[in-house]
């Protein structure tokens, strides 16, 4: 699971190309969060993207964490 800046930034590719990249290194699944955008994921050879949830914020402390946590379980 990576931050949106960081696939970019590691490979030099771009958003598919990224994923792929990190993908061939050896995670089986690998996801990128887009905070407000949703995620993007290359997992099994196919490339996902799941918009966010539209809900009212109020402070977004720990979000990232309660996403991972989800994401896991």
């Amino acid at each position: 699971m990576t931050a949106e800046a960081f696939p970019r930034a590691f490979t030099g590719l771009a958003d598919a190309a990224a994923l792929e990249a990190l993908a061939a290194m050896g995670p089986p699944v690998v996801v990128q969060t887009l905070g407000a955008a949703g995620a993007r994921a290359f997992v099994a050879g196919q490339h996902l993207e799941v918009p966010a949830f539209a809900v009212p914020v109020v402070d977004t402390t720990g979000a990232g964490d309660t996403f991972h946590g989800a994401f896991l379980l």
